[in-house]
Parts: C-alpha cells; sequence; structure tokens
C-alpha cells in the first residue's frame, strides 16, 4: 500500500494499455489526511491515464472525506468509487463536487444502486457484477426506463440474490453459483475454501427459485 509501489504498479498498467487505474487508499497504517492527500497526488501526477480512487473503509480502515475528495479533484482526480455503503454520503459527495462536473461518482454496490443513482452516481462497479451482470444490466436499464415499479422489483431481486451470495463466506459462495451457472472458475484462493455441499445446495435451491438458474 506504500506509494512507490502504487505508482509501479499504475505505471505498469498504462504501458501494456489501461484506460485508467483505481487505486485503495493506504491500509494497515494509521494515515492522516494529508498523507492520503500526497499518496494520491503523486499516483495522479505519475501517470496519464485517469485516476480512480476507491473508498472501501471497511478494507482500508480510512473513509475519504468530502475535503480531501474536493482536494484530490482539484489535481486531476478522475473519479471516486464509494463502497461505503452509505447514502448520505452520496449527497455529500455530490453536493462537494458540484463545481467538478468532470468528476465521476461510482457506486461500489448493488445494495443501494437505485438511491446511489437518485444521490448523483454516474456509474456503479458491483461485487453481483461478477456472478449475475445480466441482472445488474438489467437493474440499470430499468432504471433509465423510469418506471420505478419494474426498478425496484429488480431492485428487490438484486438484494435477495446478494443475500444469497452471503451463505457462505461470499467469495467461496460466488465461485459457487459460477460454477452453477456453467461457468468453471476453479477454486478460491487459499484461505478461503470452497463452500460445503449443503451450503451449495441451498444456493442452487434459492436461485432456481429465482428462476436465476
Amino acid at each position: 500500500a506504500d506509494t512507490k509501489h502504487t505508482v509501479d504498479l499504475a505505471r505498469h498498467a498504462q504501458s501494456i494499455g489501461a484506460a485508467g487505474v483505481g487505486a485503495i487508499s493506504p491500509y494497515y497504517n494509521k494515515y492522516d489526511e494529508d498523507t492520503v492527500f500526497t499518496h494520491f497526488q503523486e499516483l495522479i501526477q505519475a501517470v496519464d491515464i485517469p485516476v480512480f480512487l476507491y473508498n472501501n473503509p471497511a478494507a482500508s480502515g480510512y473513509t475519504i472525506s468530502t475535503n480531501l475528495l474536493v482536494r484530490l479533484a482539484k489535481v486531476g482526480l478522475a473519479g471516486i468509487k464509494d463502497s461505503t455503503f452509505d447514502i448520505v454520503n452520496y449527497y455529500h459527495s455530490q453536493l462537494a463536487l458540484k463545481d467538478f462536473p468532470e468528476m465521476n461518482l461510482i457506486s461500489g454496490t448493488e445494495a443501494i444502486f437505485v438511491a446511489a443513482f437518485d444521490a448523483g452516481a454516474q456509474a456503479a462497479v458491483t461485487g453481483l457484477g461478477n456472478v449475475y451482470p445480466d441482472l445488474m444490466a438489467e437493474l440499470y436499464q430499468n432504471y433509465l426506463s423510469g418506471d420505478r415499479k419494474i426498478l425496484m422489483k429488480t431492485q428487490e431481486k438484486a438484494l435477495v440474490v446478494r443475500q444469497i451470495t452471503k451463505y457462505g463466506p461470499t467469495i467461496p459462495t460466488c465461485h459457487a453459483i459460477l460454477k452453477l451457472r456453467g461457468v468453471d472458475c476453479g477454486y478460491p484462493r487459499l484461505p478461503f475454501k470452497p463452500v460445503s455441499t449443503e451450503i451449495e445446495q441451498r444456493v442452487k435451491s434459492s436461485l432456481e427459485a429465482l428462476d436465476l438458474l
């Protein structure tokens, strides 16, 4: 999570043709706002492709404040993927970025997809998209259609599927779902282990009940 390795990886991504890079804030150690700002400023200045910030306090232990977001917007940050699960934070971010229309506010979860877009999100990168990209595309298209009744039914369906992915540890359960969908992606890497036969059968039954298998 140090700046040098982050910059090196970003430069490598650019060198092989990446259209942009996303980076989580430095983790493990506790950093103040100025330190986090310098980290991302160095990253932004090191490459010629757009840099997106991944705000995931559950993983990094650090929450990106609206003040820091504005400071980074001023030095060229392209956008933020927000996985705080905090809809109030979306509204505050949208308000803080009103003078930066080029900034992309991206939802990091399907759990509050509709609310996030209502609050100003322009895109979503969802965990559920790893196993049901078709359902996520349907959710987005239903949002664009303007039919709130159909939209909310799709949002509710996504929430139910989200809960199914938590029948066991999320990543191994998603591996099991992909296998059930005909995508054999092997086993999750250690320390994760494949889910039990019982959990896989429970997942299968629940997805069949939703006509998703």
